[in-house]
């Protein structure tokens, strides 16, 4: 009830100004939005009484559980011993030993090509990195002061590690596919932010695909032109983020920001070169974003080199 009278005030204030566009990138406020708007008003309390009522009135329906099935799922949920979780493919559920699942997990973090034990908390390091760099897109003018508190963690949480089995693949023993939930954590709005701005890119490519029904779509556009001849074929990636040319990633951002005015590249690229540098040091060989540091580094120098060589020969600056 509140988010939604705290949504109709946000859009009766908003709607003098026609031109408004929301920013994604905005650490949303405690404090509340008034109105005087008697419509609105007398819709939410209206909608507050008939939900008071729904609440106070004693459901009428009966359980399609008996008590002793109740008393067996919370013996399961209490049980130590097992892990349950959704299966990777399929929409099923999955019980399996915890030890099975932990040693799932550990055979993955062993990998030390891909991942390295930690032996101190790199967060505070990495959280006065990412300020010195707000500040410095802050100062430079890229981001607004509604974004610069948005991008910055306060308090973050750790990330947690778990795994979604693949029981397509085997059903005795069957590999995990990792997913690292770090909402809350330190890097989720970096990451959002990156992502809002590279979306158009990447759908812009030729050989991008957003989901099944455009698979399907761009197939039925090919008509008769499919022979019977053609064979389909399907390349099963293991370890897909780790697995990522990184050259061909850079080559593809890199074209993306020369598409960026000269002395926008020059300007921000010689600021942000010395502390990337800093970052990428700070980075763990295991981290996820070391990929991208390293590429945010070589995109710095070329930008800065380019940007120089634009500037000496066109007279621009």
């Amino acid at each position: 009830m509140y988010k939604l009278q705290r949504t109709l005030y946000a859009n009766e204030y908003r709607k003098e100004d026609p031109t408004y566009q929301p920013n994604p990138f905005i650490t949303k406020e405690k404090k509340d939005i008034k109105s005087n708007n008697m419509t609105i008003k007398t819709y939410v309390q209206t909608i507050h009484k008939d939900a008071l009522k729904i609440i106070k009135t004693p459901p009428k329906h009966r359980p399609n559980l008996t008590l002793d099935e109740k008393a067996a799922l919370q013996d399961l949920r209490d049980d130590a011993n097992i892990v349950i979780r959704p299966a990777d493919k399929g929409g099923g559920v999955v019980i399996q030993s915890y030890q099975q699942y932990k040693c799932e997990i550990m055979r993955q973090l062993n990998d030390t090509s891909t991942y390295r034990k930690l032996t101190y908390d790199p967060v505070l390091a990495f959280q006065n990195k990412i300020q010195q760099l707000i500040d410095m897109g802050l100062q430079a003018g890229y981001i607004d002061s509604n974004t610069a508190k948005y991008l910055l963690v306060i308090h973050p949480i750790h990330p947690v590690l778990y795994t979604l089995l693949k029981i397509h693949k085997s059903s005795h023993n069957p590999p995990g596919r990792p997913i690292v939930s770090a909402r809350g954590g330190l890097l989720e709005p970096i990451a959002k932010y990156v992502d809002y701005h590279l979306q158009d890119s990447v759908k812009e490519l030729p050989f991008c695909l957003k989901d099944t029904q455009d698979l399907l779509s761009q197939l039925r556009e090919l008509g008769h032109d499919i022979q019977r001849e053609f064979i389909f074929a399907t390349l099963d990636v293991q370890n897909l983020y780790t697995a990522i040319p990184q050259a061909e990633a850079d080559t593809y951002i890199i074209n993306e920001l020369v598409r960026f005015p000269i002395e926008q590249l020059y300007k921000v690229a010689g600021q942000a070169l010395s502390l990337l540098q800093e970052v990428l040091l700070a980075f763990s060989p295991s981290s996820p974003l070391l990929p991208s540091a390293r590429s945010l580094l070589d995109i710095s120098r070329l930008s800065l080199s380019f940007a120089r060589s634009f500037r000496f020969t066109n007279g621009t600056t």
